[in-house]
């Protein structure tokens, strides 16, 4: 048993260990978390989303890169469909979408973020400069 149980607790150790930030504790239960955890915590609050959605109004493109009928069954409002199997042979259908200006901010997303991701690299690279992944459409 001690065999099986040392290099689980050494792994576990280095995971811990490897952590980046550790989480700010209070020193007492009723004293207020540190300012940068508070803040933080504000900028978690307001997310992705809050940023997207500030784009779009301002006239950014809202793309969804779903295939057509995950699009079909659940797409955010305004939202144009490119599915992200086809992006490379509808680039001029972007570019018209964009009105031929690469400075056109493009809101990318998708079901769960992995498609959009790998998305804004393709438009990064096809010369639109600015492309914000929102990731999943629950972020929205």
């Amino acid at each position: 048993m001690h065999r099986l149980a040392r290099p689980a607790l050494v792994a576990c150790l280095a995971l811990v260990a490897c952590r980046p930030d550790p989480i700010p504790v209070p020193a007492h239960p009723h004293d207020p978390p540190p300012a940068s955890a508070a803040s933080a915590a504000s900028a978690a609050s307001a997310g992705p989303g809050a940023e997207a959605r500030k784009l779009v109004a301002a006239g950014a493109l809202l793309l969804d890169v779903q295939p057509a009928p995950e699009f079909a069954a659940k797409h955010i409002e305004g939202a144009k469909n490119v599915p992200a199997d086809d992006i490379d042979g509808r680039l001029d259908e972007l570019q018209k979408l964009t009105n031929n200006d690469p400075n056109r901010p493009i809101v990318v997303y998708c079901a769960t973020g992995g498609r959009s991701k790998q998305i804004k690299k393709l438009l990064e690279v096809a010369g639109w400069k600015q492309v914000f992944d929102l990731g999943a459409t629950a972020n929205w």
